[in-house]
């Protein structure tokens, strides 16, 4: 096991998509849309429980370490077990500034407690470096990048949750436009919009503000962040 009181180097540098397994509650199909795209897994402290249940392989498991079980017998089947000790990140964020990737694809952190649903949402703008796409039971949502153009149904359900001041500069299929408005988590918020047609296109001045679609909408999203860095 290795121990780090404090990261100032990336664990791992990938090439390809990877999976990051978060602690929460989830459901077999959240994790087989993830790991088809990215079949290599990394567990977020106690999603390696998770992980085990499954009988799921992982390359690693990054995270504070107050959460898993059975650390020795992950060592033993050769899964390289790293302790980060610093209780300012959450495990989510351990795992983000450990790891660099073209895409990460989170399950595991959008289904069980609220304040650790929060936590995995401020990652999303904390890390928007970071090319991640959290997927839920229902729900999945990402950092939006300044343009966005997604191929949606119309009628299809699109929130926008701002975790900052952000202006819209332009936007274009959606029920409810935002081009020329300032949302702000203290103001205006913008959930519970809609596709009118396709495509939908969004552009921000700021990296601040949060997509939320159906599952259903993964590929579509998945088609316009591409695994290159959004």
């Amino acid at each position: 096991m290795q121990h780090f009181d404090h990261m100032t180097q990336t664990l791992y540098h990938l090439s390809e998509p990877v999976t990051l397994l978060g602690a929460a509650p989830i459901d077999d199909r959240a994790l087989d849309l993830a790991t088809q795209v990215a079949p290599e897994v990394i567990a977020a402290d106690g999603g390696a429980n998770l992980a085990a249940e499954r009988g799921l392989a992982l390359k690693a498991i990054i995270g504070d370490l107050d959460s898993m079980v059975n650390a020795k017998n992950w060592q033993k089947s050769g899964t390289t077990v790293h302790h980060l000790t610093d209780q300012v990140s959450t495990d989510l964020e351990k795992c983000l500034y450990s790891v660099d990737a073209p895409l990460y694809l989170g399950v595991g952190f959008l289904s069980g407690l609220l304040d650790h649903t929060l936590a995995a949402m401020h990652a999303l703008v904390a890390y928007p470096h970071r090319n991640l796409v959290l997927i839920g039971p229902h729900e999945i949502c990402f950092l939006a990048p300044l343009e966005l153009e997604l191929d949606l149904p119309a009628g299809m359900r699109l929130s926008l949750f701002p975790l900052a001041e952000v202006s819209g500069t332009r936007s274009d299929g959606l029920v409810w436009p935002i081009d020329g408005l300032t949302l702000s988590p203290l103001t205006r918020i913008g959930t519970s919009n809609a596709v009118s047609e396709r495509p939908v296109r969004i552009g921000i001045d700021r990296r601040a503000l949060v997509v939320i679609l159906p599952r259903a909408a993964l590929g579509s999203v998945l088609a316009a962040l591409g695994p290159a860095r959004a």
